[in-house]
C-alpha cells in the first residue's frame, strides 16, 4: 500500500469513528434513539462528515510528508515519525473535541485559556503518538473490513438496544398517592432572569416595597444553575442556560436528558422524518424549524401530577404549555397569547373571564414608562430623537411593547382565575424582565462596557429599574389576594450580568452568528436565580444555602404535602420551615411518579403566536 493510501485510510478510520461517536452522544442525550430509521440516518451524516473531515487532516499530512522529508521516507526515519504523529494528533482532535464540547461551554474554545487548553491537549497527544509511533503508524490496518463491519453492526443496534432499554426501564405512574392533609396551597411567581445584584440596589433605595417585604419576612436563596451537556452550544450572551429548558427542570424536577426540552426549537434535516433538537453553533444556516409545545415534555410537570390526583390547578404563561391540555380540575393559560389561535386556554368555559387579546397600543405602553417616554421624545430641544439616531431602537421597542403586553396579559388572566377559583396550586410566569435585560444592560451598568452613547445613556438609564418597579407591583397584587393557608414562591430560571464580563474570548461567536448584535445585546445569563418563599410557617429573613435550581420541585411537593419521588436529584430546603408555625408539617417520599408514554407530535409554526417568533429572532435564541 503507498503512503497516501495508509495515511487517507487512518483519516477515514479516525474520521467514521469521530463521527459515530458524535451522532450517538445527540441521540441519546436528546432521546432521539426513539426513530429508528432517523438515528441511522444522522449517524450516517455524522460519519460522513467527520470522515470527509479525516480525509482532510490526513490529506494535508500526506502532501506534506514528502515535501519535508525528501528522501527519508523511510519507517524509521524520525522526520516521517514526527509527521505521522503530528496527523494522529490532528485526528484525535476530532474524537476529543465533541466529548470536550459536552462538558465544556464552545466560547472556553474561544478564549485564552481554551487556546492554552487546546494546545495543551495537542501537545500530549503528539508525544503519545511519538512515544507509540509504531502502533500509530499502522493503525490503517485496523481500518479494514472487519472493522467496518463491526462499526456498522454497532450502528444497526445502538438505536434498538437504547430504546429498549429506555422502555423496559420507563414506570407508570401510580394510581393513587396520600397528600398530607396539613400541606398548603402554593402560588408560584416566576420571573423570568430576575437578578439579585439589580433587585439588592433598587430594594435599598425603597423602590420595591413589596420583593423587601416577603425578602425581610421570608427566606431567599442565591440558586446555582447546573448547566446541560448541550446547552453550551449556544452563544455566550445566553452562557449555555436557556429558558425553556431550565423552566422545565423547574416543573419537573429532572435534567433536560429527561424531560427532552432541550432549546426553542426543533430542525428539519433532509431525509428525516421527525425534527430533532441540535446543538445551535451548527443550525445557523438552518431555516425550516418547528416551534415547541407540551408535546415535547417527556416528563410529568407538577401540575399535571397536581390535576392527575384531584388537586386544582392555575398555570399562566408557563412556557411549553401551548396547546392547553385538558385539565380535570383546573385551568390552563397557554404560553400563546394570541386570541386567534386555538387551544390556548382551557378550559373552553372560561373563555369569557379571560383578556381577549395581549396587545396594547405603543402610547399606552409608554405612559407605564415614563422615562422611557420622554427618552423616545427627546428633540424638542434641538438633540437628535433617540430614535433617529439609534435606528434599531425603533425594532427594539416594539419587542419591549410585546413583552410587557403579554406579561400583562398573563398577569390579568392568572389573577382572574385565582380570585375567583382559588386553586390549590397556582403558578404565573412573566418574560419581560429577560428581555429588557438583554436589550438595555449597558444603560443599567455602563462601568461595564468601554463605550456607551451618552444620549442613550440619558434615555434609557432607569429603564431595567422601572420595569422591576412594575413587577413589584403586580408582587404587591398577589399579597393582597393571598390567604394565610397560601406559601408564596418567587423564582427565575438565570440572573443576567452586563455581557462583557461573560465575553472573555479573542474570537466573538455572537458577532460570526448575528453580526451587529454585540451592538444592541448588552445582557448575557449567568448563573445565580432567585428563590425567594413567604408565608405563614416560612422561617422570617432566613438565608437558605446551598440550594440548586433541582430542590425547586421537590420544595413545592412538600409545602403542599405531595410525597417527594426518590428519582430526582434535588431535595426539600426544609431549613425554610419554621415548624413551630407549621407543626403539620412532614417530608413523606415514594419511590416514581413515572413517565409519560411519549409520542412525537409534529407541531410546525401554524400555533406559534409569529410576533414572539420575531421576538426570538431579535434576541438570537432562533434563526
Amino acid at each position: 500500500m503507498n503512503l497516501f493510501a495508509r495515511h487517507i485510510k487512518r483519516g477515514l478510520f479516525l474520521g467514521g469513528l469521530s463521527g459515530w461517536a458524535f451522532a450517538v452522544w445527540i441521540i441519546d442525550y436528546t432521546g432521539y434513539f426513539r426513530f429508528y430509521v432517523d438515528s441511522l440516518i444522522l449517524i450516517i451524516y455524522s460519519i460522513t462528515g467527520f470522515c470527509l473531515a479525516g480525509i482532510f487532516i490526513s490529506g494535508f499530512y500526506a502532501t506534506i510528508e514528502p515535501v519535508l522529508c525528501g528522501r527519508n521516507l523511510h519507517n524509521g526515519s524520525l522526520c516521517r515519525r514526527l509527521v505521522i504523529s503530528l496527523e494522529i494528533a490532528s485526528l484525535i482532535s476530532l474524537f476529543i473535541v465533541p466529548f470536550a464540547l459536552s462538558r465544556l461551554k464552545v466560547q472556553f474554545f474561544f478564549s485564552y485559556q481554551g487556546l492554552a487548553w487546546i494546545i495543551g491537549i495537542f501537545v500530549i497527544t503528539f508525544l503519545l503518538a511519538l512515544a507509540l509511533n509504531k502502533l500509530m503508524k499502522d493503525l490503517s490496518s485496523m481500518a479494514g473490513i472487519p472493522a467496518m463491519l463491526i462499526l456498522v453492526v454497532v450502528t444497526v443496534l445502538y438505536p434498538l438496544i437504547r430504546n429498549f432499554a429506555y422502555e423496559s426501564g420507563r414506570k407508570e405512574p401510580p394510581e393513587t398517592i396520600q397528600v398530607n392533609e396539613n400541606g398548603k396551597k402554593i402560588f408560584v411567581f416566576g420571573v423570568d432572569a430576575a437578578e439579585w445584584s439589580i433587585m439588592g440596589p433598587l430594594i435599598e433605595k425603597g423602590k420595591l416595597p413589596h420583593f423587601e417585604k416577603v425578602i425581610n419576612k421570608g427566606a431567599s436563596a442565591e440558586l446555582e444553575i447546573d448547566v446541560s451537556g448541550l446547552l453550551p452550544f449556544t452563544n455566550t450572551f445566553v452562557s449555555g442556560i436557556l429558558t425553556p429548558s431550565v423552566w422545565e427542570t423547574i416543573a419537573t424536577g429532572q435534567p433536560e436528558t429527561e424531560h427532552g426540552i432541550i432549546s426553542f426549537a426543533r430542525y428539519k434535516l433532509p431525509l428525516l422524518e421527525h425534527r430533532i433538537f441540535l446543538p445551535q453553533l451548527f443550525v445557523s444556516a438552518l431555516h425550516d424549524q418547528g416551534s415547541l409545545s407540551r408535546f415535547d415534555s417527556r416528563c410529568f410537570r407538577v401540575w399535571e401530577l397536581c390535576d392527575r390526583y384531584g388537586i386544582s390547578t392555575l398555570v399562566s404563561g408557563w412556557p411549553n404549555t401551548y396547546p392547553a391540555i385538558n385539565m380535570h380540575s383546573g385551568f390552563i393559560v397557554s404560553n400563546n397569547p394570541g386570541a386567534d389561535v386555538e387551544n390556548r386556554i382551557s378550559p373552553d368555559s372560561i373563555q369569557h373571564i379571560i383578556p381577549q387579546g395581549a396587545y396594547i397600543s405603543e402610547n399606552e405602553y409608554l405612559d407605564n414608562f415614563p422615562d422611557l417616554k420622554q427618552a423616545f421624545s427627546i428633540g424638542i430641544n434641538g438633540e437628535v430623537s433617540i430614535l433617529d439616531r439609534f435606528r434599531s431602537y425603533g425594532a427594539t421597542l416594539k419587542n419591549m411593547l410585546h413583552s410587557f403586553s403579554i406579561d400583562k396579559y398573563y398577569f390579568l388572566a392568572g389573577m382572574e382565575l385565582y380570585k375567583r377559583y382559588r386553586p390549590e396550586f397556582s403558578a404565573i410566569y412573566l418574560l419581560g424582565i429577560d428581555h429588557i435585560q438583554h436589550f438595555f444592560m449597558k444603560y443599567q451598568q455602563p462601568e461595564s462596557f468601554s463605550k456607551v452613547d451618552s444620549l442613550a445613556l440619558k434615555a434609557f438609564d432607569d429603564f431595567i429599574p422601572q420595569y422591576y418597579c412594575k413587577v413589584d407591583s403586580m408582587l404587591g397584587e398577589i399579597l393582597d389576594a393571598m390567604d394565610d393557608s397560601t406559601v408564596l414562591m418567587i423564582i427565575s430560571d438565570h440572573g443576567q450580568s452586563p455581557r462583557s464580563e461573560l465575553n472573555n474570548s479573542f474570537l466573538n461567536l455572537d458577532e460570526l452568528r448575528n453580526p451587529g448584535s454585540y451592538d444592541y445585546i448588552s445582557g448575557g445569563h449567568n448563573k445565580t436565580a432567585v428563590l425567594i418563599l413567604y408565608g405563614d410557617g416560612i422561617n422570617p429573613g432566613h438565608t437558605i444555602n446551598d440550594a440548586d435550581i433541582y430542590d425547586v420541585y421537590p420544595t413545592i411537593l412538600a409545602i403542599m404535602g405531595m410525597p417527594i419521588p426518590g428519582d430526582i436529584r434535588g431535595r426539600v430546603l426544609d431549613e425554610a420551615i419554621n415548624i413551630r408555625q407549621w407543626p403539620g408539617f412532614r417530608i413523606d417520599s415514594i419511590e416514581s411518579y413515572g413517565t409519560k408514554e411519549y409520542h412525537y407530535v409534529e407541531f410546525g409554526d401554524e400555533g406559534i403566536n409569529e410576533t414572539l417568533k420575531r421576538q426570538l429572532k431579535a434576541l438570537g435564541y432562533i434563526k
